[in-house]
């Protein structure tokens, strides 16, 4: 069964990632979910999780990071449409605003 990461960026407490169908032994490094602007991590049961964001902005570089991560672990995954959009957006950004969203934050390690 695919791993499915799909994103909502209207949810009521802030823009969130879902993941459905998460594998048996695949975790996810913390350090890669801080620096990706995840603030909170909430179990949904049944092999579910939503990652909420400190913001919209960061939807992109977090499914762009987490899709590589995934794929790399040889997870079977599907990107649902709205994820595909904040990705392409994230994808297509000017060069200049690329090196600003990947820059090194203070207080995360680089």
């Amino acid at each position: 069964m695919k791993t499915l990461l799909e994103s909502h960026k209207y949810a009521l407490d802030g823009p969130e990632l879902f993941l459905r169908n998460w594998p048996k032994g695949i975790s996810l490094d913390l350090r890669l979910l801080t620096w990706l602007g995840v603030v909170a991590v909430e179990h949904l049961g049944e092999g579910a999780f939503a990652l909420r964001l400190e913001g919209r902005h960061r939807a992109g570089q977090a499914v762009f990071f987490l899709v590589l991560h995934l794929l790399g672990q040889g997870v079977e995954l599907e990107v649902g449409e709205e994820a595909k959009g904040e990705l392409w957006a994230f994808l297509t950004l000017p060069p200049e605003a690329l090196k600003r969203v990947l820059a090194p934050r203070p207080g995360l390690p680089s």
